[in-house]
């Protein structure tokens, strides 16, 4: 099945590996694979609006896989900031179930950048679901090296749209995502 023109154009791709079976399961996963790439990628929102401002990026010169990783740069006064990406919509049916990703994350930065990745979802009247961590990596977590993460988020029954979030909560410093995969995604609807 070819890709999508936007996938099939130089986009800095393979962050994303997808080990779903299933013709319709494919055609869920192909859209969802375009937004992990990183082109739908949201700004970033910094908790300290008049502080320095935090930054999101594809990163060319640091990854664990080539060709790239996404970098969220927090600098010292930015307060808590976070990057997310519409990981499933309305058009993907997903229903309740298991959604379990895997990756690698590296954290450059001080002893105190605790760094976050999570999942919500929004129902059809915009109401947000909890966040459910996938992976914490805080004080003490190794810096400067490639650490491998895996979670799984229960969803909940009506969601229109889950987002996975990169965030950090504490302190300053850089954190990357790279070789992002979807483990398992719930049935459709």
């Amino acid at each position: 099945m070819p890709f999508p023109p936007r996938l099939a154009a130089p986009l800095l791709l393979p962050l994303l590996t997808v080990a779903l079976a299933g013709a319709a399961d494919d055609l869920r996963l192909a859209a969802i694979t375009q937004r992990l790439a990183g082109a739908d990628w949201e700004q970033v929102w910094q908790g300290t609006p008049d502080g320095p401002k935090a930054g999101f990026a594809h990163d060319v010169e640091v990854f664990h896989s080539a060709p790239d990783s996404l970098r969220l740069i927090v600098p010292a006064g930015a307060g808590p900031a976070n990057s997310r990406v519409v990981l499933c919509g309305a058009e993907d049916q997903v229903g309740a179930g298991e959604l379990r990703l895997s990756g690698m994350v590296r954290l450059d930065g001080g002893e105190d950048l605790i760094a976050i990745v999570s999942v919500h979802g929004f129902d059809a009247d915009w109401k947000r679901s909890p966040d459910q961590q996938l992976a914490v990596f805080g004080q003490g977590a190794a810096r400067g090296a490639w650490v491998p993460f895996s979670g799984t988020a229960t969803l909940p029954a009506g969601l229109n749209q889950v987002v996975l979030q990169l965030a950090v909560v504490k302190g300053s410093g850089t954190v990357r995502l790279d070789d992002l995969a979807v483990i398992a995604l719930p049935s459709a609807r």
